[in-house]
């Protein structure tokens, strides 16, 4: 049976790998709306390197102008 510190480290490995996915789609997502709207791209490098708070920023102000083109 794991002992208490051993859930919460498995806990902590399986929360990190969702953030991992969420930002990794997040980044394709960027690079997608970038290329769409005639942007230079970042580069995935460049996004990989960003903090959380930045990229989401960045992925929401992107995703702005994309649904007023849409419009």
């Amino acid at each position: 049976m794991p002992t208490i510190a051993e859930e919460w480290k498995e806990e902590g490995r399986q929360e990190g790998r969702q953030e991992g996915r969420q930002e990794g789609a997040m980044i394709g997502q960027v690079l997608a709306y970038q290329q769409f709207l005639g942007r230079p791209t970042s580069g995935e490098e460049a996004l990989l390197a960003m903090e959380s708070g930045e990229l989401r920023a960045l992925f929401q102000q992107l995703d702005a102008e994309f649904r007023k083109l849409r419009r």
